[in-house]
């Protein structure tokens, strides 16, 4: 391979670096010619001299702190994410800061529409701010501003408006602020000229970021956004314009490379349709290449010649492509990875190795450059957290910073060694700069300077900027981090009484503790986890958090009075609206045709499904056994269709008209990788192996919460899914059960990595659906925007027909009219609410349960207004967790009943007086959660009214009881049953009385007759690998239960006991609530965490309607009446729980005697008594009753002999 033409570089360097040159010269071309300083000593771009995050001359510390080799640090005052430049003895870098004067012309953040990650744009001024500071010192040598204005957009909350990095050479600074400007200046701080290149129309006002390039007196500027996406040149020395192209993208990020190639200077530019390469001169293509993912942010690095791009949203890419072609060269890629590419941090090239983290994550991968063979295969680093900065390397060693402060110093090499792991007091999402000795981090607030040996006295250094509001940083007690490291320095509390009375002296105060200051705890606790997992004395620490919590933290607040009459109205409060525009349907039409098999015969049973994408609704029928469909009804305008049944391989014409009637479908069979991709999550959940019945039980119940197991996203370890994070979420909800989130991961990954997966039995597809099963017309509406999960519950508007849903993470309800696809989104402002449960009142207003901030919530549908009460009973500011909520129609005082997930409770609220009253349930056996034993938390779930006598029904997910309430009794004479099976979750009550409950975990769903007391159980099909959310009884009786596990609803008729299933038109279908209308239709809400696993990426509403309702029942199946075993239900034989009773009495047996001294003299027989224990808790209460003992002297025995007798 021939060496591309390079910068020569000065003689000093080649000595030192000696045959390495050839290794990365050409990576050089990224300077400016005629520099006098050698580059290679300075950091005068983004990516460093070479341009692939590497420095030949630097030695940068391995180890630092906020103590220890810091050489200076100062306070940089405004926001800005742009990494710091250096040159000789300055380092240069950019800020903007918030003047706070307002522009009373614009709308105000809070009366603006509601935008993608919750995005307003400014109605204050901005300074865009050029600083200069001494390289040895750390003083302010200059600033300048720019330019003041107002943005036009604003950016995601971890972007800002100083984002692009600067460039420097040995004549000018060159800063790029986006759509605020282009300047340059001299190196002492004169402003030499501005450029004005109009302004960006970036994607979701996610903001600019995409950095300047400088080379042979042309500055190159790269602007990929929503709008008229270009590539420009323009003159160093004055600003002037020299070309400009338009460029066939949207959203990136993505700063550009320099190469050359036979005397051509090119510009490589990475971007999601097209990789592209254009002559510096004349802005003609070169090259172009195809296959990268959406949102490039990472930059291309050029070696030799080839360049290496990638990108890690929405899928993972990185291509090796030569530079040497013309034309498209898509088919030249020279070789290819598809996993574990970042989505914002660049790469770095070190002698040969290309290193990269997956994502935004803290794993990394390896890369042999010569033949893109696999050297490290996504390694988590240990320490790290989230990333945003890319990694340097020096000396040896690369750099890994994570967004909250921790770096950790990596050996360079063909695996993951780690030299050391610093923090520093501060968030940073910008990239570190290395020069010399030093090693340069630009936080969020500070700019640290680090170098080994200079730790000066501490000085404080003020920002010269105005005055503005400050984001909490790492070093302020506001910070998570920072109040934790505060708390950490205190004493242990003196009621403390630490060793055997830790855990009484924590269950104690956790049983009286407010329900906020229990929460507190917890939430403090996660983040003392995640932000320290190496922290020395756990039980201490966690210690510090409670006692700060209960003396001055967590305090709660009265609630406000804003001028109402009713003292239980908290706040009344404007929702914030954003219209999504929607398509009147125009003239309708339909679209048929026929569907055949690779054979030429009929097919029936092939799902049709209409794309319209202006509206974001799909249209879905079925071919019927003479093959022949017909989709009515559609909306004005060209539609997608699709053909698709399982184990056939999807089939799609574009562009279909209205009226068209000869479309004609040939399918044929799936095999390999086309059909395993379709195998639904019941089947891939079905290869988990497991240790007994139970152990599948607590599984399903731990891990299957709110997303489906098993499906394509999740079968390979950490992509995309965090699994660590996902299980330490499921934490909080029910605690997990003997195995421990590290056993847990590692089972998954055992059977979702692809060597496993590639072992599996081939997926058997069923059969395609018939009779009625294949007589429904299925409409879905995508809903918010993509990624957005999470949709929770949904309602049927009793009289506008509109269809309401909540989302919890958005803080909104959401309303669409299926006539005219008209969205309109109602955001609760103010912080982070968690809207969970919808339902109408006796008069027709909203109710909300607002889970998150333990509130209820109700929504005027005149006025948008949400009028705010607390949860739970006065004096309380908030209850728990506020969850399912239903008002029975016949009520004549309308009284509003909701469960409380947090708290073994019922509650009923008088939709007039907002009084509140509190049902305390009965106790069932409750556990603490956070990986302490199997959970037997409460967690009040489902809730009903019967329509027979107006009592409430209630079910506890995790107590595993169902329960009743009479309201015309004041204590409600609560009465409480066990279903046979595990996991009550959604319950419903019918018309006829019958309570019919879904067995979350047993996979099955049961009748429960109150006059009897009898249960009758029906199990799904493939019920061992089946979650059903919920269920809910039709007016004409039928019961309708999520297939939440398969992709499907399901129809049981009570009377003949025949259940019919029907298929959903998007893979990865997680129901969580069914409703129905007037006219019987079934809806329900579609929503899968992590949104990202699902086929369309979005979460929705889908209608499901029978088109004949007359059919006879047919394309089912008859169920037949089970009874599961104890193991099936969860419950411990009666002999198994008599054997575990007395393993426990001897153990405590045990404990009493060696406290009594009788083992003193012959101490090892303790050990060895303890040792016998078969009870766990018990064994552990008698070794540290022996090693008390042993620890008080006795028997003068030294603890070394005894771990060497437990050793052997």
């Amino acid at each position: 391979m021939k060496l591309i033409e390079v910068i020569p570089a000065p003689k000093d360097i080649i000595m030192k670096i000696g045959s390495a040159v050839l290794f990365f010269a050409t990576s050089i071309l990224a300077t400016t010619v005629g520099q006098t300083q050698p580059v290679a000593d300075n950091w005068h771009q983004w990516r460093g001299p070479e341009n692939n995050g590497v420095s030949r001359t630097a030695d940068p510390p391995v180890e630092w702190s906020e103590e220890k080799n810091v050489a200076w640090k100062i306070e940089i005052g405004g926001h800005g994410t742009s990494s710091p430049i250096v040159w000789g003895n300055k380092v240069f870098v950019t800020t903007a800061v918030n003047t706070e004067k307002v522009d009373p012309s614009l709308p105000k953040p809070e009366d603006q529409p509601e935008r993608v990650f919750g995005i307003k744009h400014p109605n204050t001024s901005y300074q865009m701010t050029v600083l200069c500071i001494d390289k040895k010192t750390g003083k302010e040598l200059w600033r300048d501003v720019a330019k003041t204005l107002v943005p036009h957009e604003g950016h995601h909350r971890d972007a800002s408006f100083a984002s692009a990095s600067p460039f420097c050479d040995d004549k000018r600074i060159y800063c790029w602020f986006g759509s605020g400007g282009l300047f340059a200046y001299s190196h002492d701080g004169k402003k030499l000229w501005e450029s004005d290149l109009g302004r960006a129309k970036v994607g979701a006002s996610l903001g600019e970021g995409s950095s300047p390039v400088v080379h042979d007196g042309k500055i190159v500027i790269v602007r990929d956004h929503a709008g008229q996406s270009t590539i420009e040149v323009l003159d160093a020395n004055s600003g002037k314009p020299i070309w400009k192209k338009d460029r066939d993208e949207g959203n990136a990020w993505a700063t550009p490379a320099i190469a050359k190639h036979k005397g051509v200077t090119q510009v490589i530019t990475s971007a999601s349709n097209k990789v592209r390469s254009y002559n510096l001169k004349t802005g003609e293509i070169i090259w172009e290449a195809k296959g990268l993912t959406a949102n490039c942010a990472p930059c291309p690095i050029v070696h030799e010649e080839v360049v290496y791009c990638m990108s890690g949203y929405k899928g993972y890419s990185l291509l090796a492509i030569p530079i040497t072609g013309k034309g498209d060269v898509t088919d030249s890629v020279l070789w290819k990875v598809n996993r574990g590419t970042p989505y914002v941090p660049s790469p770095i090239l070190y002698d040969g190795l290309l290193y990269f983290n997956q994502s935004n994550q803290n794993i990394m991968t390896c890369v042999d450059v010569k033949d893109g063979s696999l050297v490290i295969e996504r390694d988590r680093l240990p320490g790290l957290g989230g990333v945003y900065s890319s990694p340097v390397g020096a000396a040896g060693r690369i750099y890994m910073t994570d967004r909250k402060g921790t770096v950790l110093v990596l050996e360079r090499g063909r695996e993951t060694k780690v030299l050391a792991t610093n923090e520093l007091d501060d968030d940073f999402h910008a990239s570190p700069a290395l020069a010399g000795k030093q090693l340069f981090l630009r936080g969020m607030r500070f700019l640290y300077c680090l170098e080994e040996g200079r730790t000066p006295a501490k000085q404080k250094v003020v920002s010269k900027l105005p005055a503005e509001k400050k984001p909490p940083t790492a070093s302020s007690p506001k910070s998570t981090r920072g109040l934790l490291m505060q708390i950490a320095k205190r004493e242990l509390p003196k009621d403390y009484p630490a060793g055997k009375g830790h855990q009484p002296f924590v269950d104690k105060w956790f049983a009286n503790a407010p329900p906020e200051k229990s929460r507190r705890v917890g939430q403090l606790w996660k983040e003392q986890e995640r932000l320290f997992p190496n922290m020395k004395n756990r039980g201490a620490s966690f210690i510090k958090i409670l006692d700060y919590v209960r003396t001055n933290g967590g305090k709660t607040k009265a609630p406000k009075q804003q001028g109402n009459a009713n003292p239980h109205i908290k706040r009344v409060v404007k929702a914030g609206i954003r219209v999504e525009e929607g398509k009147p349907p125009g003239e309708r039409g339909s679209v048929s045709g026929l569907v055949r098999n690779q054979d030429g015969e009929l097919m029936g049973g092939v799902m049709i499904s209409a794309f319209d994408k202006g509206r974001r609704m799909t249209t879905s029928v079925f071919s019927q056994p003479d093959g022949k469909f017909r989709i009515d009804d559609l909306a004005e305008g060209d539609v997608r269709v699709r053909a698709r049944l399982l184990g056939q391989l999807d089939r799609f014409i574009e562009d279909v008209k209205l009226g068209v009637s000869d479309l004609e479908f040939t399918m044929e069979p799936a095999t390999g990788i086309d059909l395993e991709n379709q195998r639904p999550s019941d089947s891939a959940f079905s290869m988990l192996k497991f240790d007994n019945v139970r152990d599948r039980l607590n599984f399903k119940m731990m891990c299957a919460y709110c997303h489906q197991i098993g499906t394509r996203g999740f079968r390979a370890p950490e992509q995309p899914v965090d699994w660590d994070t996902m299980i330490r979420r499921m934490d909080g909800f029910g605690g997990l059960y003997p195995h421990t989130k590290e056993t847990i991961v590692q089972r998954i990954i055992d059977t979702y990595k692809d060597d496993a997966v590639n072992n599996w039995p081939p997926y058997e597809p069923p059969p395609a659906p018939t009779g009625m099963a294949a007589n429904v017309k299925i409409t879905t509406w995508e809903m918010g925007e993509m990624l957005e999960g999470s949709f929770h519950d949904l309602e049927i508007g009793p009289d506008d027909g509109l269809a309401y849903v909540v989302h919890i993470g958005r803080q909104y309800t959401a309303t669409l009219d299926p006539e005219t696809t008209e969205r309109i989104y109602y955001r609760l402002p103010r912080g982070s609410h968690g809207p969970h449960s919808i339902e109408p009142d006796n008069e027709g207003q909203m109710w909300l349960t607002l889970c998150v901030s333990g509130e209820m919530a109700k929504f005027d549908l005149q006025t948008k207004e949400y009028t705010i009460t607390s949860s739970a009973e006065p004096p309380a500011d908030r209850g728990s967790w506020p969850h399912t909520l239903r008002v029975d129609p016949k009520d004549p005082e309308g009284l509003i009943w909701y469960t409380d997930a947090g708290r073994n409770s019922v509650f009923r609220l008088h939709p007039k007086t907002l009084e509140r009253k509190e049902y305390h349930l009965l106790e069932a056996g409750q556990v603490k959660a956070g990986g302490k034993g199997e959970s037997r938390g409460i967690t009040p779930y489902g809730l009903d009214y019967s329509p027979v006598d107006g009592k409430i029904w209630y079910s506890k997910l995790n107590g595993n009881r169902i329960g009743r309430i009479d309201p015309k009794v004041p204590d409600g004479d609560i009465t409480e049953w066990n279903p046979p099976f595990r996991g009550p979750r959604r319950l419903h009550v019918a018309p006829d009385g019958m309570v019919w409950v879904p067995g979350f975990g047993s996979g099955v769903f049961g009748k429960f007759d109150p006059s009897t007391e009898e249960w009758t159980v029906y199990p799904l099909p493939n019920y061992q690998n089946q979650i059903p959310y919920a269920l809910n009884v039709a007016p004409d009786g039928m019961v309708w239960v999520c297939g939440t596990g398969n992709d499907t609803l399901y129809r049981f008729n009570p009377k003949t006991e025949y259940l019919v299933e029907f298929r959903m038109p998007a893979q990865v279908t997680y129901t969580r609530e069914i409703e129905f209308d007037k006219d019987g239709n079934i809806w329900t809400s579609n929503s899968q965490a992590p949104v990202r696993h699902m086929e369309n990426g979005c979460g929705g509403i889908i209608k499901l309607e029978i088109l004949d309702k007359d059919e006879k029942e047919m394309g089912g199946v008859k169920l037949a009446p089970i009874e599961l075993s104890l193991d099936e239900q969860g419950i411990l034989p009666e002999a198994k729980l008599a054997r575990q009773a007395e393993q426990k009495r001897k153990g405590e047996n045990a404990v009493k005697l060696i406290q009594s001294g009788k083992f003193d003299s012959s101490p090892f027989d303790a050990v060895d008594l303890a040792l016998k224990q078969k009870d766990p808790n018990a064994r552990g209460s008698a070794l540290s009753a022996a090693f008390g003992r042993l620890g008080g002297g006795v028997g003068g025995i030294e603890l070394e002999d005894v771990v060497k007798r437990l050793n052997s």
